[in-house]
């Protein structure tokens, strides 16, 4: 019996926090415009206005088909990252 009540608190601690950051990406993406722009297109448009012979080393090897993917993929990089950093904290402090 003890060891249900482990087994259902250790699911609930890993289900919940994945289906959160389900929900916040999923709302980030579909509701948010942030208008956000990446580094790499504002350095790309830079480099062509102080020197429009400017051609770039190389290409993308893929990009998102619209905004909202990219987006996601952000966030889920995003995600990704804290909770792994999370993960190593939380570990490190349990020594």
């Amino acid at each position: 019996m003890m060891k249900d009540k482990k087994m259902k608190k250790s699911l609930l601690s890993t289900a919940l926090p994945i289906a959160l950051i389900f929900l916040i990406l999923f709302v980030v993406a579909n509701f948010l415009d942030s208008g956000l722009e990446g580094t790499d297109d504002r350095a790309a448009d830079l480099a062509l206005r102080m020197n429009p012979d400017y051609r770039p080393w190389f290409e993308s090897v893929w990009e998102p088909g619209d905004d909202r993917t990219e987006k996601l993929l952000f966030g889920l990089q995003a995600v990704t990252g804290v909770g792994l950093a999370a993960y190593f904290f939380i570990r490190l402090k349990a020594g």
